[in-house]
Parts: structure tokens; C-alpha cells; sequence
């Protein structure tokens, strides 16, 4: 597969599959000449399928009725292997059950045939290079995460310094620094690129164009996420844990929310727990992960906590749509989820710095909730100790 970051402006491989031989040599023709890609053709399913197999390709141009096998059933048995390369549907078939099926299958564009041609084939070479570059974005973050994954993992013994006090103190810094640098220059890359689909005016586009620039502006946007991820998750541990008020942390972290008609209260005054000074974003995700799929019912998010023996349960619940029991096993794992799938996870990992575990007990249609139990000495009562002891 393609792994270069190489702008959608470089000359492209393309595979066109048409059961139509004049479309076919037409379509490879004008693409050729007026937007410079270089195209292989192929006449069926098939034998679309063989050239897959000895060759790589920046994208695929399919027909969708095709005999044998029509472009949507190319399209999945494509998916099936694992290729993820981009596939658009070029057709004469414009009805809206066409177009959903498509996307559903894994299409990355759709174009239909007819019309003015210098415009059509515009509107086809725009969706072939804005999929291809979104494709290489993509899979360059994946391998890049991949590496990253398997240099920690394999790295063996780890080269450590501890101060007097049990901080570790992390000694590959170079490592830390290429991290920082290589998340600088993707997070300003993908800031460039979201100035430049917003400066897109969109009045004049078709419904279509703007659909697939919406779903562009999406995929920027979690690269984003994903990557802003990295760095919490590497800074994370960095600094020694203190002690932290938990009703002030509750607090400053719902304060950054706007939630409406949902209200967000807690009884935890009296306590502080010993935790990373990242404590507040525990808090935050909570509260965004109910915000976010605690559906139309949700209404009210409320923090307290209780004892159980000498651990302390700290609780975090909401009145909405909860949790699938098959779910519950799974939500705190990395990539689970329907956004990016990293807030529980950096919230599981943040509080086990100070051996506290995360459980959801909720019940599914009545609301989640998340128990935090604290084990004994890394939490305490305000009362017990002076304001100048808090950390």
C-alpha cells in the first residue's frame, strides 16, 4: 500500500473498471490528458480483481452496473482483502438507495455520469484526489502510531533515573523530543489543511461535493484528536503525583462544558485524593463521554462518593441511554468507542498511576456509571490536615 505523504497534485495510478469498452478508453483518455493520471483499465470485476493483485493503485474508478459483478460487489470484495484503497462509484445511476449503499460498502466518493463533461470529470478528479490524500493521511498516522507502539514495546529494559523522593525520571529524551516535533508538524499540516477547506465557499457546490468536504473536514478533525492524544499520553506520569481537592477538580473541569438543559452536580466536598496532576481531564472525559452518548433522556450528571471498607468509591453517573453489557468489559480498552476511542482509555491509565481502577456498573436504559475506587492512603479528609498541605 501507499504510505508517502505526497500531495493529490502528483501524477496518480488509477484503475477504471467499466464493462462499456469505448466508455472505458474514453474515460482513461480524458482523465490522461486533462488531469495528467496515469490509468489502467479493466473491463470487469474480475479482472479488476487480478490487477489488484499485481499492482498497487492510488485509487479505483468503478461503473456500477457492470455484468457478473457490479461495482458495489468489486467494491466489498476489495474491503474483504483489507484494501482500503480509494474507491469511487462512477455512474449513470443516480438513485439515492445507490449512493447510501455505497458509502455503507466503504465507497469514498460517488459521481454521476451525464451532464456537462468538462464539469463532470472536474467533480470526478476532485473527489479522486481529496480521497487519496485523506486515505494517505490516514495510514500515515497509522503506521506512525505503529512504530511508535512497537519501538516502546520492544525496547526491553528501560533507562531510568529516580530521585530521592520515588519520581522517576524519564532518560530517553531524544525519543521525547522526536515525538514532540514529528506531533508539531502533523498538528500544523492538518491546521493548514482545515484553513483550506474552510476558505472553500460552498453555496455553488452540489449537495454531493459538500457532503464529501464535510466528511474531509470530519476525518482532518479526528487525525487531530488522535494526534493531541499523543501528547497527554506522553507527558503522562512525567510529573509526581499531590494531592488534589476532588470537588475543585469536578468543578473546574464541568465549568468548560455549555450543557444546556442538562444539569452537572457533585457531592465530594471534604475529600482529597493523591492522583497525577491530570486528574481534572479524568473528569472531563466522564463528563464528555455522557454529554456525548447519554442521548435525548439524559438530564442530570452527578459526582459523589461513598466508603467500602478502607478503599474509597468515587462515582461518576448520569441518567441516560448507559451502557451495553457487552460493552462493559471492553470501554476502557484503547480505540473502543464511536469518536476516537482515547478518553476512557487516558482516563483508565491516569488514575492507575496512584493504583486506582475504573469500572462501569451502570444499567443499560437507566445510565452509565463509572466507579473509581481509591485504595487506602491515597485519599484523606480536608478536615485532617491543614490548607498549606494540599498540594
Amino acid at each position: 500500500m501507499h504510505t508517502s505523504l505526497r500531495t493529490p497534485s502528483d501524477i496518480l495510478k488509477i484503475l477504471l473498471v467499466d464493462d462499456e469498452d469505448v466508455v472505458l478508453h474514453a474515460t482513461r483518455e480524458y482523465l490522461k490528458t486533462c488531469f495528467s493520471f496515469d490509468a489502467d483499465i479493466a473491463a470487469s470485476g474480475s479482472s479488476a480483481l487480478a490487477r489488484l493483485s499485481e499492482n498497487e493503485y492510488d485509487a479505483i474508478i468503478a461503473d456500477y452496473e457492470m455484468e457478473s459483478m457490479s461495482g458495489l460487489d468489486l467494491l466489498s470484495a476489495i474491503r474483504e482483502r483489507g484494501d482500503d484503497t480509494p474507491f469511487i462509484i462512477f455512474t449513470g445511476k443516480g438513485r439515492e438507495k445507490v449512493v447510501i449503499e455505497a458509502f455503507e460498502r466503504g465507497a469514498d466518493g460517488y459521481v454521476q455520469k451525464g451532464g456537462e463533461i468538462r464539469s463532470q470529470f472536474a467533480e470526478l478528479a476532485q473527489k479522486v484526489r481529496a480521497a487519496v490524500f485523506s486515505t494517505r493521511s490516514a495510514r500515515a498516522v497509522h503506521e506512525q502510531d505503529a512504530r511508535h507502539r512497537v519501538l516502546f514495546e520492544t525496547m526491553g529494559q528501560g533507562v531510568i533515573y529516580q530521585n530521592r523522593d520515588g519520581t522517576i525520571i524519564e532518560a530517553n529524551r531524544k525519543l521525547q523530543l522526536l515525538s514532540s516535533i514529528t506531533r508539531h508538524d502533523i498538528l500544523n499540516s492538518l491546521g493548514g489543511l482545515l484553513l483550506f477547506l474552510d476558505s472553500i465557499p460552498r453555496s455553488d457546490l452540489s449537495p454531493v461535493v459538500r457532503e464529501n468536504l464535510n466528511r474531509i473536514e470530519a476525518y482532518a478533525l479526528t487525525i487531530q484528536k488522535q494526534i493531541e492524544f499523543t501528547h497527554d499520553y506522553q507527558v503522562l506520569g512525567l510529573e509526581k503525583a499531590i494531592w488534589q481537592d476532588l470537588s475543585r477538580c469536578f468543578q473546574k473541569a464541568s465549568d468548560q462544558f455549555d450543557t444546556g438543559r442538562i444539569t452537572v452536580d457533585e457531592h465530594l466536598s471534604g475529600i482529597e485524593i493523591f492522583a497525577d496532576p491530570m486528574l481534572e481531564k479524568v473528569i472531563y472525559n466522564l463528563i464528555d463521554n455522557a454529554l456525548r452518548y447519554g442521548g435525548p433522556t439524559l438530564s442530570k450528571i452527578f459526582g459523589y462518593y461513598r466508603t467500602d471498607g478502607e478503599d474509597l468509591i468515587w462515582i461518576i453517573e448520569d441518567d441516560g441511554a448507559g451502557v451495553a453489557p457487552e460493552m462493559k468489559d471492553q470501554i476502557m480498552q484503547r480505540g473502543v468507542g464511536c469518536n476516537t476511542g482515547f478518553g476512557l482509555f487516558l482516563s483508565a491509565e491516569i488514575l492507575s498511576i496512584t493504583g486506582m481502577t475504573i469500572t462501569e456498573t451502570g444499567t443499560e436504559g437507566e445510565g452509565a456509571r463509572f466507579e473509581i475506587r481509591v485504595p487506602k492512603g491515597m485519599f484523606r479528609s480536608v478536615s485532617d490536615h491543614k490548607a498549606g498541605d494540599t498540594g
